[in-house]
């Protein structure tokens, strides 16, 4: 019985050497003041552009590697101001703000290459997951990381009903532009 209890603590101390998990990785909250998410929508009339300064980013940084492993984003959609409200306040009957108040981003993987973060995660924008993938330029200074992207997404793939302005709709293409800046720890 313990020549058995010896090999089931071996095998099972083999197995968890190859999980994959770091114990030495951390959550790192962005620097909420540092940290914005911005749409643009182009209409044949107009061009709009809205900004959130209320955007959580939290990534999972590893100060062995000096690496980012994941990153996750939540945005009140209500947060987003256009200096125009009654542009944003239709713009939050048309994406039902009510019944989806959130947008959520959560990566499945990063592939770090240089200061290139090549993302792909699963976004959920008025109730709606859809896989993506873009690139973000990372900087680091110090103890400080800044990450800027940006990424064209299809209103019509969310489900939005796109509104018209003299019976023109408004182009199907939305640009999204982020920048996060997040304090990590120094290197061990």
């Amino acid at each position: 019985m313990k020549g058995l209890k010896k090999i089931l603590i071996i095998a099972f101390a083999i197995v968890v050497s190859f999980l994959p998990f770091n114990l030495d990785a951390v959550n790192v909250p962005a620097i909420t003041k540092e940290s914005s998410i911005t749409y643009k929508l182009h209409h044949k009339f107009h061009n709009v552009a809205a900004t959130s300064k209320a955007i959580k980013y939290m990534i999972d940084y590893d100060p062995v590697k000096s690496q980012i492993n994941s990153v996750t984003a939540v945005a009140d959609v209500t947060t987003f101001d256009s200096g125009n409200g009654n542009l944003d306040s239709h713009a939050m009957e048309v994406v039902e703000a009510l019944k989806y108040p959130k947008v959520t981003f959560k990566s499945t993987n990063i592939i770090v290459s240089g200061n290139t973060l090549n993302i792909t995660g699963i976004l959920t924008f008025h109730g709606v997951s859809k896989e993506i993938f873009f690139k973000a330029n990372m900087i680091r200074k110090d103890n400080t990381i800044e990450v800027d992207g940006n990424f064209p997404l299809s209103i019509d793939a969310f489900k939005v009903e796109r509104p018209s302005l003299m019976f023109v709709k408004l182009d199907d293409k939305m640009e999204m532009s982020f920048h996060a800046s997040f304090e990590v720890p120094a290197k061990n």
